[in-house]
């Protein structure tokens, strides 16, 4: 489970975090759209899943 927020997979950018463990984790932002909560980018737009998951994978086989 650990892996999980260590690379991001699981957006929580409100974990009580205090000895940054998880910044990937914490770095998404996340905004309620009609009715459920998504992952944004800084204008407000929506980050879908699969390019999110691209975006971790990429970072972490580099």
């Amino acid at each position: 489970m650990t892996s999980v927020f260590k690379n991001g997979f699981f957006p929580v950018p409100y974990i009580l975090d205090e000895k940054k463990e998880y910044p990937e984790a914490t770095r998404w932002q996340t905004a309620v759209i009609d009715g459920g909560v998504k992952v944004v980018d800084d204008k407000g737009e929506v980050i879908y899943t699969p390019s999110r998951y691209r975006s971790i994978l990429s970072s972490i086989n580099m």
